[in-house]
């Protein structure tokens, strides 16, 4: 959602005074006047609700203060009624939006106002058009239509200062003229614009029996049906076909695809709707695919991937210039026939979803299926690519020099002998690390696929220059070596200088390495790569070691304020917090009453099973149990750490 968009929601349904005016003449009650203040005070929370997402919460607070609202009203006066227009239209916002979001709202509609008071003779209340009951029904066909199709524009939005809110704003059309001509279609510019393709402005168009039904109603003289012209459109399009139409349910790969969506398809459509669809400032036609979950949500005219449907999918009508222009449109060429087959093919099958998590960006997830499917050799191609881009992009004023060895490719500008010593020691640190992470390797098979990489920096300063260039953060001040791994990218980051002993540089590897095994092994959460890593780190380096010394220090603190296991599990911790009390979870899963169970979940990652399932196959129970019995230990060992 864009900055201007959230602008707009929060005018629509935070704004409004919550007090309500005096006027000398107000016949209110105090009781009354709270009461009003109360639901205004709903319809903010609403709103609140609205923008952090969840839409449930705030469907539920609207329909509090609509239910609420009309009680009150229908208990008090005229000058009751009159105050409380303000959230009658605020209200009348809040469904319109929440509908489209696919929340099923009670039907709302502004209540009569009361008859004790007559209308005033100089401002004669409008006529509404007496309801028919021939012919196409507008409340039951033409309004969903509208809604569906046009309605983040011009339902609940004002696009080219055109509005179609309600059927009275509708026929009176922009202020450049009417744009529904009752009795004729080809003289009406909405028929016109959608006809030809031009509207809705990602260029799907809509099937050409809803533009029929269009067309039809307004020949038959654009008759309105309703009780109220100036009910809210989205209201009539509940009762018929609720809300926008639904984004379809994301299927998960069986693994029986020819065609995979992370691989083959993600990949064309990165190459291709870039600048206008992915990583795009301003979307066309509300259409956004930076995600899987975006791609299946649709854009302003609804989904436009029908699983199992591929000539019914607006994806690939567009693709192949069907029903308006083809796409991709700023003159880039038109996609191969093969490319227009895999997508077919994949919608065909199913459209289904092989990649981490539907929110994960394309991007990442296309690179993800690359790493998995390369050899080892092209694996390890790319990452020296990417070591030596990154190094010019960290250091570009520091020339470094390179080691290869079987497990890693070392860069840094040390000096030759101590970047020699950096490559050994990390391969004896590598061995160490994986006496307690015991993976099954077969014989002549590397340890990490594609190599690991290995960045060494003689001074503190370009070591945290890497992390805030390339890694886009801080890195603590007390840090000299970390480890990151993103599925295509293996790397440890360490602080080495001429002064430093072997013991000492094998100690700084021993723990990233360590969480490289742990993170390389399969869809593992950080908490448990990082806090391996640690507690390897505990276990095997120098009783001297500053690094330790502090992780022991802070750890009664952080430990303090962990209360329950989610706040982990859920990534509700501060960083350094989370690190600290991974790192304590990382003594206690390598315990030696505990290790044969961790050694039973690295080898049932390694046989290819989703982290849950491994933990549970190899604890009996689930990650929030396991951190239960962890609090248990760490009270009753709380005197031996580090050891």
């Amino acid at each position: 959602m864009s900055i201007f968009q959230r602008i707009a929601i929060l005018l629509l349904l935070v704004s409004g005074s919550l007090s309500i005016p005096q006027t000398a003449w107000a016949v209110i009650t105090r009781a009354q006047r709270i009461e009003l203040t109360q639901i205004g005070g709903i319809i903010k929370q609403a709103g609140e609700n609205y923008l952090k997402g969840n839409f449930e919460t705030s469907g539920k607070q609207v329909e509090e203060a609509q239910e609420r609202l009309q009680k009150l009203v229908a208990e008090g006066d005229m000058q009751l009624y009159r105050e409380s227009g303000t959230l009658f239209t605020r209200i009348g916002r809040a469904h319109a939006l929440l509908e489209l979001e696919g929340i099923r709202m009670t039907p709302f509609s502004k209540p009569e106002p009361p008859t004790m008071e007559a209308p005033k003779p100089d401002k004669p209340e409008p006529t509404t058009p007496e309801p028919t009951t021939d012919g196409i029904s507008f409340t039951k066909e033409v309004a969903p239509i509208l809604v569906q199709r046009c309605g983040r524009c011009h339902v609940t939005g004002n696009r080219g200062e055109f509005s179609m809110s309600d059927y009275a704003t509708l026929m009176r059309g922009p202020a450049i003229g009417i744009v529904v001509a009752p009795g004729n279609p080809a003289g009406s510019r909405l028929i016109e614009v959608i006809g030809s393709g031009s509207m809705p402005p990602n260029g799907n168009g809509i099937p050409a029996a809803e533009l029929k039904k269009l067309s039809d109603w307004v020949a038959a003289g654009a008759k309105f049906d309703g009780t109220e012209t100036d009910m809210q459109l989205t209201a009539f399009a509940t009762a018929a076909q609720p809300g926008r139409m639904p984004a379809a349910a994301i299927r998960q790969s069986t693994g029986k695809e020819t065609v995979s969506f992370a691989k083959d398809v993600a990949s064309i459509l990165i190459q291709n709707c870039n600048g206008c669809h992915i990583d795009a400032r301003q979307v066309q036609g509300g259409l956004r695919m930076n995600t899987f979950a975006q791609l299946n949500r649709g854009g302003d005219s609804g989904p436009i991937v029908m699983a199992g449907k591929p000539d019914m999918s607006l994806l690939l009508q567009r693709l192949k210039g069907e029903g308006g222009n083809r796409m991709p449109a700023g003159g880039r060429p038109p996609l191969s026939d093969e490319q227009i087959e895999l997508i077919s093919t994949w919608i065909k099958e199913g459209a289904t979803l092989d990649g981490k998590t539907p929110d994960q960006p394309l991007r990442v997830m296309t690179a993800l299926a690359w790493a998995r499917d390369a050899t080892h050799e092209e694996l390890m191609e790319r990452r020296t690519e990417m070591a030596d881009h990154n190094w010019k992009m960290g250091s570009p004023d520091e020339e470094p020099t390179q080691i290869e060895t079987d497990n890693f490719y070392v860069v840094g500008s040390v000096g030759p002998n101590t970047l020699k010593a950096v490559a050994q020691q990390a391969e004896a640190a590598l061995a160490d690390a994986k006496g307690i992470v015991r993976r099954p390797e077969k014989r002549g098979q590397p340890t990490f696929k594609g190599r690991a990489t290995i960045f060494a920096f003689p001074r503190r300063y370009d070591y945290s220059e890497f992390g805030r260039m390339i890694e886009g953060r801080t890195l603590p001040r007390d840090w000299t070596q970390h480890w990151r791994y993103d599925g295509l990218d293996a790397y440890a980051a360490i602080v080495v200088t001429p002064n430093d002993q072997d013991a000492q540089i094998k100690s700084r590897l021993t723990g990233p390495l360590a969480s490289l095994l742990v993170a390389e092994t399969g869809d593992v959460p950080h908490w448990l790569s990082e806090g391996i890593g640690r507690a390897a780190t505990a276990k095997l380096a120098d009783r001297d070691n500053e690094l330790v010394e502090t992780w022991n220090e802070e750890l009664p603190a952080a430990i303090a304020a962990f209360n329950k296991p989610e706040q982990l599990l859920t990534n509700k911790l501060p960083a350094d917090q989370a690190d600290l009390v991974s790192y304590a979870i990382g003594q206690f899963l390598i315990d030696r009453a505990y290790k044969p169970k961790f050694d039973k979940l690295i080898n049932e990652l390694a046989a290819g099973k989703d982290f849950r399932t491994a933990f549970v196959t190899a604890y009996g129970g689930q990650p929030k149990d396991v951190l239960t019995a962890f609090g248990r230990w760490y009270q009753a060992n709380a005197g031996r750490r580090g050891r």
